[in-house]
């Protein structure tokens, strides 16, 4: 059986995004119809032999309006991605001003309370370890309200993390050293946090001789 070959070149109006005419040729009858997507317009018969540079001219404005129409859509994602990445930053920065702490040398343990993250849910949180004060704000995940490391909140986080426990230590253990094993932990959790987080002051009150290894 002789197979016939069929071309269907579609135009689209830049306007208005329809189909303005679709030209099919066959090689079985060498004949072109040009068919409008227009309701009010019929089917037109072109001609039994179309003039090559119909066909091309046909060919390059197909591709030409695919072309056009992709490039509108790839500038309208930009365009959407744009506005969300500038919302995003506008979010994050007036979390940081909400969250921001201004720094002071010395830091009591009765001043870290009130930065627990229990009455502010969008402030600073402060923890200490190894004598220093941290704002862990960008961590509120884990450190905030719920969050699982809330219990070293707003309070002096050192022995927590040297002992990579949650639970409150009883009077009796408060009163043993920390040994060379917790130290070492100690240290590797403190370089954690002060790359992680901002710096804002001293614990008063610290022993260095607590924790050095």
């Amino acid at each position: 059986m002789k197979r016939h070959l069929l071309t269907i070149i579609m135009f689209v109006c830049p306007n208005t995004k329809a189909f303005t005419h679709v030209y099919i040729s066959s090689t079985k009858n060498c004949r072109i119809q040009a068919h409008s997507i227009r309701p009010e317009t019929h089917l037109q018969a072109i001609g039994t032999d179309p003039p090559l540079n119909l066909i091309v001219a046909a060919t390059v404005g197909a591709a030409a309006a695919a072309a056009w129409f992709s490039g509108a859509e790839n500038r309208a994602k930009q365009t959407q991605y744009a506005e969300w990445e500038a919302k995003e930053k506008e979010y994050q920065a007036e979390r940081e001003r909400r969250a921001r702490i201004e720094p002071k040398e010395i830091w009591t343990v009765d001043d870290l309370k009130h930065y627990n993250g229990e009455d502010d849910d969008s402030g600073p949180i402060l923890l200490a370890v190894k004598g220093d004060v941290f704002n862990v704000w960008k961590g509120r995940n884990f450190y905030g309200k719920g969050g699982e490391y809330h219990v070293m909140a707003g309070r002096d986080a050192t022995r927590f993390l040297a002992k990579n426990r949650l639970e409150e230590e009883s009077e009796n253990e408060l009163r043993v050293e920390l040994n060379i094993a917790e130290r070492a932990n100690l240290e590797a959790w403190y370089w954690t946090i002060k790359n992680k987080y901002e710096l804002v002051g001293r614990l008063e009150g610290y022993d260095p001789k607590s924790t050095e290894l």
